[in-house]
Protein backbone atom coordinates (compact mmCIF):
# COMPACT_ATOMS: atom_id res chain seq x y z
CA UNK A 1 0.00 0.00 0.00
CA UNK A 2 1.53 3.43 -0.70
CA UNK A 3 0.88 6.59 1.02
CA UNK A 4 -0.03 9.75 -1.15
CA UNK A 5 2.29 12.17 -0.18
CA UNK A 6 1.03 15.94 -1.65
CA UNK A 7 4.45 16.70 -2.00
CA UNK A 8 8.22 15.82 -1.28
CA UNK A 9 8.31 16.86 2.53
CA UNK A 10 11.91 18.21 2.85
CA UNK A 11 14.30 19.90 5.96
CA UNK A 12 17.06 22.21 5.71
CA UNK A 13 18.87 23.64 8.29
CA UNK A 14 21.84 26.26 8.28
CA UNK A 15 23.52 28.73 10.46
CA UNK A 16 24.98 32.11 9.43
CA UNK A 17 26.52 35.61 11.39
CA UNK A 18 24.94 38.31 11.30
CA UNK A 19 26.52 41.72 10.31
CA UNK A 20 25.27 43.57 13.06
CA UNK A 21 23.12 43.04 16.44
CA UNK A 22 19.56 42.45 15.83
CA UNK A 23 17.36 44.50 17.81
CA UNK A 24 13.64 43.82 18.56
CA UNK A 25 12.42 45.75 15.66
CA UNK A 26 14.79 44.20 13.48
CA UNK A 27 13.75 40.60 14.59
CA UNK A 28 9.86 41.82 14.25
CA UNK A 29 10.38 42.74 10.70
CA UNK A 30 12.09 39.85 9.91
CA UNK A 31 9.78 37.62 11.28
CA UNK A 32 6.36 39.25 10.19
CA UNK A 33 8.29 39.31 6.43
CA UNK A 34 9.49 35.34 6.54
CA UNK A 35 5.79 34.34 7.91
CA UNK A 36 3.67 36.21 5.14
CA UNK A 37 6.42 34.60 2.18
CA UNK A 38 6.31 31.12 4.26
CA UNK A 39 2.59 30.78 4.57
CA UNK A 40 2.32 32.30 0.73
CA UNK A 41 4.54 29.16 -0.02
CA UNK A 42 3.59 26.38 2.40
CA UNK A 43 6.78 26.37 4.70
CA UNK A 44 7.44 25.92 7.98
CA UNK A 45 9.93 26.54 10.49
CA UNK A 46 11.93 28.48 13.57
CA UNK A 47 14.30 31.43 13.34
CA UNK A 48 17.08 30.71 16.72
CA UNK A 49 19.11 33.92 17.00
CA UNK A 50 21.90 34.10 19.99
CA UNK A 51 23.99 36.98 19.81
CA UNK A 52 25.49 37.52 16.17
CA UNK A 53 24.06 33.93 15.53
CA UNK A 54 21.40 32.22 13.22
CA UNK A 55 19.94 28.40 12.98
CA UNK A 56 16.90 28.22 10.47
CA UNK A 57 15.15 24.87 9.88
CA UNK A 58 12.73 25.21 6.75
CA UNK A 59 10.40 22.38 5.88
CA UNK A 60 8.15 22.32 3.23
CA UNK A 61 8.41 21.09 -0.15
CA UNK A 62 11.97 20.58 -1.55
CA UNK A 63 11.93 22.42 -4.09
CA UNK A 64 10.50 25.88 -2.49
CA UNK A 65 12.86 25.12 0.26
CA UNK A 66 15.67 24.96 -2.04
CA UNK A 67 14.35 28.01 -3.43
CA UNK A 68 14.13 30.23 -0.33
CA UNK A 69 17.43 29.07 0.97
CA UNK A 70 19.09 30.50 -2.48
CA UNK A 71 17.70 33.67 -1.33
CA UNK A 72 18.85 33.63 2.21
CA UNK A 73 22.13 32.34 1.50
CA UNK A 74 22.52 35.87 -0.77
CA UNK A 75 21.37 38.03 1.91
CA UNK A 76 23.55 40.27 2.58
CA UNK A 77 22.56 40.92 6.18
CA UNK A 78 24.69 38.06 7.27
CA UNK A 79 27.82 35.95 6.08
CA UNK A 80 28.99 32.09 6.90
CA UNK A 81 25.84 30.77 5.78
CA UNK A 82 26.68 26.99 6.07
CA UNK A 83 24.06 24.19 5.49
CA UNK A 84 24.38 22.09 9.31
CA UNK A 85 21.39 19.64 8.17
CA UNK A 86 19.31 18.62 5.21
CA UNK A 87 17.08 15.32 4.15
CA UNK A 88 13.74 14.64 2.92
CA UNK A 89 11.32 13.84 5.70
CA UNK A 90 8.10 12.12 6.34
CA UNK A 91 6.48 14.61 8.96
CA UNK A 92 7.11 18.32 9.82
CA UNK A 93 8.58 19.04 13.04
CA UNK A 94 7.19 22.76 12.94
CA UNK A 95 3.64 21.96 11.52
CA UNK A 96 2.10 24.66 12.92
CA UNK A 97 4.94 27.30 12.61
CA UNK A 98 5.01 29.76 9.60
CA UNK A 99 8.40 30.86 11.34
CA UNK A 100 8.83 30.14 14.90
CA UNK A 101 11.38 32.73 16.70
CA UNK A 102 13.72 31.15 19.72
CA UNK A 103 15.56 34.32 21.29
CA UNK A 104 18.12 34.34 24.05
CA UNK A 105 16.30 37.09 26.17
CA UNK A 106 12.71 38.01 27.17
CA UNK A 107 11.14 40.25 25.62
CA UNK A 108 8.03 40.79 26.62
CA UNK A 109 6.21 41.90 23.11
CA UNK A 110 7.66 38.90 21.47
CA UNK A 111 6.64 36.68 24.42
CA UNK A 112 3.27 37.23 23.61
CA UNK A 113 3.42 35.86 20.41
CA UNK A 114 2.91 31.63 20.44
CA UNK A 115 5.36 31.33 18.61
CA UNK A 116 8.11 32.85 20.01
CA UNK A 117 9.85 31.47 23.11
CA UNK A 118 13.12 31.65 24.87
CA UNK A 119 15.99 29.51 22.96
CA UNK A 120 16.12 27.04 25.81
CA UNK A 121 12.47 25.70 25.31
CA UNK A 122 13.28 24.60 21.93
CA UNK A 123 15.05 21.41 22.89
CA UNK A 124 12.08 19.82 24.94
CA UNK A 125 9.88 21.04 22.19
CA UNK A 126 11.75 18.39 19.52
CA UNK A 127 12.40 15.71 21.82
CA UNK A 128 8.49 15.64 22.27
CA UNK A 129 8.12 16.46 18.07
CA UNK A 130 8.67 12.75 17.46
CA UNK A 131 9.93 13.76 13.88
CA UNK A 132 12.90 15.92 15.24
CA UNK A 133 15.90 13.83 13.83
CA UNK A 134 18.68 13.53 16.41
CA UNK A 135 21.31 15.09 13.60
CA UNK A 136 18.84 18.37 13.97
CA UNK A 137 18.73 17.60 17.74
CA UNK A 138 22.18 17.62 18.19
CA UNK A 139 22.92 21.23 16.12
CA UNK A 140 20.17 22.81 18.27
CA UNK A 141 22.22 21.87 21.23
CA UNK A 142 25.39 22.50 20.05
CA UNK A 143 24.23 26.03 18.95
CA UNK A 144 22.79 26.90 22.59
CA UNK A 145 25.55 25.79 23.80
CA UNK A 146 28.04 28.48 22.17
Amino acid sequence: MSINMPFNLYQLAYTSTSLHDFKKEDLTLLLNKSRSANMEASLTGVLLYKSDQFLQVLEGDKSKVTELFNKIKNDTRHYDVNIIFENSILVKTFPDWSMGLGISVEDEDLSKDPTCFNLVSIIPFCVRSLSTSSVLLKHLILFLNK
